[in-house]
């Protein structure tokens, strides 16, 4: 049987701001800490002048950073957020600046959300309820008895499908590793975070997160394997993955 431990609804938040425009940077944090007493958030804001500043003093890896990208001549925001994916590979990016003409040049890491400074309040809603919904996704756990009868707990982005086979599901996960649970996919399915996995076979679900690609009879994972598609799932999945996107990807 599989119990679902989720964070639910984050109530907390751990977040910084780097940005060299004093006047900006307080309107930013007025904006955020607005914006988390007004949704009961609990929130922890650090706010920098400089790269040099936020990698000098901040110590813990915080949820989400907000950057500038123009931050003088020898640095810029995407230079930040390269770094800062290097020590906090989980920390969420969004940037924000005056010039639309950096919107290509962003791309080249990852990031939840790119925004123009002018757009910043009437985007934030928005923007905060990808995040919390993000950071919710990814603190489940997927803590199951296996068919031995060991207690195995995995976190559920790090699987990529499940398998039935044999009376057994076999749940697949990212770092190769495979384990047998005797539940079956639709208890499974009832149990996961919603949205984040669905259905392409009967005997078959997969992680959204990892699809790289969808063909007429088959998914393609991240990891180079596929799994059948079948007539039945297959419009379905394309809706479910549609949405998916929506909400995860720019």
């Amino acid at each position: 049987m599989i119990v679902q431990e989720m964070r639910g609804l984050v109530s907390l938040l751990r977040a910084v701001i780097v940005d060299d425009d004093a006047s900006w940077r307080e309107q930013a944090v007025s904006l955020l800490l607005s914006y988390a007493r007004r949704e009961g958030l609990e929130l922890y804001l650090d706010a920098y002048a400089s790269a040099e500043d936020l990698f000098a003093n901040q110590k813990s890896a915080p949820d989400a950073l907000f950057s500038d990208i123009e931050l003088g001549r020898e640095v810029n925001g995407i230079d930040v957020v390269r770094q800062a994916a290097r020590l906090w590979p989980r920390c969420q990016v969004v940037y924000m600046t005056n010039h639309l003409r950096y919107a290509p040049d962003v791309y080249v890491t990852d990031h939840l959300w790119f925004v123009l400074k002018e757009s910043f309040a009437d985007r934030l809603p928005e923007i905060m309820h990808k995040l919390l919904g993000l950071l919710d996704e990814a603190g489940s756990l997927m803590v199951v008895e296996t068919t031995d009868h060991a207690v195995r707990s995995v976190p559920c982005r790090e699987i990529t499908h499940l398998e039935r086979s044999k009376r057994v599901t076999l749940v697949h996960v990212a770092d190769g590793s495979t384990f047998k649970v005797p539940d079956r996919l639709p208890s499974l399915l009832a149990d996961l975070p919603a949205g984040l996995f669905a259905r392409t076979h009967g005997s078959f679900l997969v992680n959204l997160a990892h699809v790289s690609g969808i063909s007429a009879d088959a998914v393609r994972l991240d990891s180079g394997s596929e799994v059948p598609l079948s007539r039945r799932c297959a419009r379905s999945l394309r809706e479910s993955y549609l949405l998916w996107a929506d909400r995860h990807v720019v």
